[in-house]
């Protein structure tokens, strides 16, 4: 076999002949990663992207650009618009500038009407953010944030599909492998329980489950745009477009293995702060506020020795994301977790008499509306629940952490008043009055159809947030209000609309689950034991001085993974499971929800309920809610006389008066060349930070 041609540098691979897949190959066999591609950088980015893929994303931007507007669901626009904005952060700060924000919504813009299967996320703006910095045209920006959100990432990451099943699966392959390179780490996030009369210990690793995917999010979702400074960025990058979303993965666990000693002792020193023992539910905060600590550290890392270790170290290599995925997904496939969870909550009201009934639920919630604010933090929730409920701070803290599914350490107001209407001990119709008494602030006994919207949302979020069912069926049930075309939705309407309409039936359903142990018994998880009769170990040894890093040579070698025979992906693969007759999760209705991929031109999400001042148009067929962006177009030209291609930010109108003048700043000239040393898109600002 002949051998793998190589080449020593970037110029070298620019000037490559021959087929998309063998250039990318002879890449990776070159190791070329290794060596910073510096002033070539934004011409090297665009050769890691398929010619034919490049071509498809080229001709949709001109065809937008030409049609000068794109069409996009006012929900995604309103959190488009207020997303942009927070893109400069960190050492990005000194670039924020409204042409740059204006920019980022146009390019978002685009893609969300290029791939409305795939929307808009939280995190693509950074995304954006860094390309706008590295090349000079927008045409190419585009062509690079459709390489990576449709080539990089995972191709169900985004999908809603199956309780949001692509993401944790990833977040569980993270999970899995660091609890193989950093076992000291899980064994600080582990809860070890020891039931009384028994000799039996049992763990519980949740807290270390739940604080990797929380890390892993921020740092999946931005592609680590916050958390590192930009020259380091660039490197991750540059290795993330030749090796793909193994890479991505891989250096999460280089992070973790620099940051080690820090988490550890910060979940040490959290868990003490706590003032409780060592439980699942104090491990779970302790982790989740060094999580938070973790994201808010900034600065150089040993970038080139972080990379070469994510992609030749033999610890590393062994650790095969493909390997893991059959295994993840099976993992992340357990729906039941989350009614575990719930039933567990309310058990331990039970048996320690601290129920609460429909009158107590009503004098907690005048608690919250006193502090006059949108969300309570995880002190006042406990604070409000021992004075008004006489609840104890352990068991303030696990219901607290039962609708904390996010991890923020505090909980909209709203979100956690429908929560405790779950575990409230009264009826069905009950408990659906303090949900629409939660959303009710004007005491008015009615709601707007957009209320109504956001309450049964918020219901179902409490119950379990990845699913997101009744936003994909929603249009159903509100046919079905009687509505007096005056736009006021009363108490009684809602409650019976929403036990008899398909596109509740499940949240319902879920409710009288965890109300219910008549189908399914509690099964012996860790979690469930704090209600029993027992202690937590305290396991943590005393802190140890931090260092800048973790050894980066720690573990000589890996253990074969546990379960071989499940290290293989199968998307489908069954996993066993209790039988019960509530469905599948809210959002998979007794598996009869199809997978419908949503089409481009399908904009149900808005139509009942959103009316966010956007400028509404009409276009024959299309959905009259469906919302304009205009993108105005020039052609620049520089000094040589070579036009320069540039897009026009869009004009979200704010207003309906369609004579509103719309003042367009001036447009920027770029240089044809850079400075020596600098990027492409090279000018005073950026060249002192990349």
């Amino acid at each position: 076999m002949a051998n793998q041609q190589t080449i020593k540098t970037w110029p070298e691979f620019l000037r490559l002949q021959g087929s998309y897949e063998t250039k990318i190959n002879t890449l990776r066999a070159s190791n070329l990663s290794y060596i910073n591609p510096q002033t070539q950088r934004p011409l090297a980015w665009v050769a890691l992207v398929d010619p034919r893929f490049a071509s498809e994303c080229l001709h949709f931007f001109h065809t937008i650009k030409n049609q000068k507007q794109v069409t996009i669901s006012a929900n995604i626009a309103k959190q488009i618009r207020k997303e942009a904005p927070e893109s400069y952060i960190g050492a990005l700060s000194a670039l924020k500038g409204e042409e740059k924000i204006q920019k980022i919504v146009t390019i978002l813009s685009m893609f969300v009407s290029k791939r409305a299967d795939i929307g808009y996320h939280s995190g693509m703006n950074f995304i954006v953010a860094v390309l706008l910095e590295v090349f000079k045209l927008e045409s190419d920006t585009f062509v690079m944030l459709c390489h990576i959100i449709e080539k990089i990432y995972p191709g169900d990451y985004f999908s809603c599909e199956s309780r949001k099943l692509g993401l944790h699966r990833e977040l569980r392959v993270l999970v899995m492998m660091a609890s193989k390179l950093r076992p000291r780490l899980a064994a600080t996030l582990k809860a070890v329980f020891n039931p009384k009369n028994s000799n039996t210990k049992e763990d519980d690793l949740t807290p270390f489950v739940s604080t990797i995917k929380r890390i892993g999010f921020s740092w999946f979702s931005t592609l680590f745009v916050p958390n590192v400074l930009p020259f380091d960025l660039l490197r991750i990058w540059d290795n993330m477009l030749i090796h793909g979303f193994e890479f991505v993965l891989k250096l999460a666990l280089t992070l973790l293995s620099k940051y080690e000693k820090f988490l550890r002792n910060t979940i040490k020193a959290e868990t003490k702060a706590i003032s409780l023992e060592n439980s699942v539910d104090s491990l779970l905060v302790a982790g989740n506020l060094t999580r938070m600590k973790l994201m808010q550290k900034f600065e150089k890392l040993p970038i080139e020795k972080m990379i070469k270790k994510a992609i030749v170290k033999s610890t590393y290599k062994i650790l095969k994301r493909d390997e893991l995925l059959g295994q993840a997904e099976n993992l992340e496939k357990n729906h039941l977790e989350r009614l575990y969870r719930l039933r567990q909550s309310k058990m331990i009201l039970r048996n320690r008499g601290l129920i609460f009934s429909f009158n107590e639920a009503l004098d907690i919630y005048q608690s919250f509306d006193q502090l006059n604010k949108e969300f309570v933090t995880r002190e006042e929730f406990v604070k409000i629940a021992k004075m008004r409920l006489q609840w104890y701070p352990s068991h303030a803290l696990n219901i607290f952490n039962t609708f904390d599914q996010e991890g923020n350490d505090s909980i909209e107001i709203t979100q956690i008043k429908s929560g405790l209407a779950i575990l409230t001990q009264c009826s069905i119709d009950e408990k659906l009055t303090l949900c629409f008494q939660a959303h009710d602030k004007e005491r008015s006994e009615h709601l707007s159809p957009d209320d109504i919207f956001n309450l049964i949302s918020c219901i179902e979020k409490s119950l379990d947030y990845r699913s997101e069912y009744f936003k994909t069926q929603s249009t159903g049930f509100f046919e079905s209000l009687d509505i007096n075309d005056d736009g006021k939705i009363p108490l009684a309407e809602f409650i019976r609309s929403a036990k008899i309409d398909p596109s509740c039936t499940p949240i319902i359903d879920f409710i009288n689950a965890v109300e219910s142990n008549e189908y399914i018994q509690v099964p012996e998880m860790k979690m469930a034991q704090i209600h029993l009769e027992g202690t937590f170990s305290d396991i943590h040894s005393p802190i140890t001085p931090i260092s800048d890093a973790s050894p980066m040579s720690d573990i000589s070698g890996i253990d074969d993974l546990p379960n071989e025979e499940n290290n293989y992906y199968e998307p489908e693969a069954p996993i066993e499971i209790p039988q019960i007759e509530i469905n599948e999760n809210i959002g998979e209705i007794v598996e009869e929800v199809k997978n419908d991929t949503p089409k481009m031109e399908e904009k149900q999400e808005d139509k009942p309920i959103f009316d966010f001042g956007f400028e509404k148009f009409d276009n024959g067929g299309i959905d009259e809610d469906q919302y304009d962006t205009v993108v105005r177009t020039e052609s620049l030209t520089v000094d040589n006389k070579i036009p320069i291609e540039s897009i026009e930010y869009p004009v979200l109108h704010e207003s309906y008066d369609s004579k509103r003048k719309i003042e367009l700043p001036e447009p920027v000239m770029v240089p044809k060349e850079p400075r020596p040393g600098c990027s492409r898109l090279c000018t005073r600002e950026t060249c002192l930070i990349f």
